[in-house]
């Protein structure tokens, strides 16, 4: 999916990085609020989450 010719080492680990802070935060988080039926809940708690951690 990802040209390597087109990305750099350090972007690649960015990517790698975004996709564990999302499988951390946002999978866990978003079935939790599909069993409550908040989806805007999830997502203010995955954009806070993310700002927590920059």
């Amino acid at each position: 999916m990802i040209n390597s010719d087109l990305v750099k080492p350090e972007e690649i680990k960015d990517l790698e990085n975004l996709k564990k802070i999302y499988d951390f935060y946002f999978v866990p988080v978003t079935s939790l609020a599909e069993s409550l039926n908040t989806p805007l809940l999830a997502n203010l708690c995955v954009v806070g989450a993310f700002l927590r951690n920059y």
